[in-house]
């Protein structure tokens, strides 16, 4: 499911994770949340210095672990299949452990009314605790999120 979505709005997902990469700053302990949008935001760390990165997601943990100014921390807790993504209980009580400057966070939808939604109970312990933990909270998504 992951490559499927990798493929999907690349440009629009680029786009928004060049804009969040200019909120990072040397020095930052962040959280970047799962997903496509988050792992291209993850690839443009390489000319960050003394960044503190924790993720929830596999793939951008691999990616990081590339860049020497980085410092990764995964998550631990159970990996959904196909997603890549680090949930559950052990996640939730792992996170509660970091005090975050920024969280950047994915969302499966976006509504005014309704707010932010997750298509997958897994993941909502987890993305409620990093929405509570972070001093900024900053949501990453295409257009595809919105209104749903």
């Amino acid at each position: 499911m992951f490559e499927l979505k990798l493929g999907l709005h690349v440009e629009e997902k680029q786009a928004i994770a060049l804009r969040a990469s200019q909120f990072i700053e040397d020095g930052d302990n962040i959280v970047i949340d799962s997903g496509t949008t988050c792992l291209f935001l993850s690839q443009l760390l390489y000319q960050k210095k003394n960044v503190h990165v924790i993720t929830l997601d596999v793939k951008i943990a691999e990616e990081l672990g590339r860049y020497e100014g980085i410092e990764a921390i995964i998550i631990g807790g159970i990996i959904r299949p196909g997603y890549y993504t680090v949930g559950g209980l052990q996640a939730v009580q792992n996170l509660e452990q970091f005090t975050p400057d920024k969280v950047f966070l994915s969302v499966d939808a976006l509504d005014i009314h309704t707010g932010i939604t997750n298509a997958s109970e897994f993941e909502v312990g987890t993305k409620q605790k990093i929405i509570d933990t972070g001093k900024q909270v900053f949501v990453i998504a295409d257009s595809s999120k919105f209104g749903k």
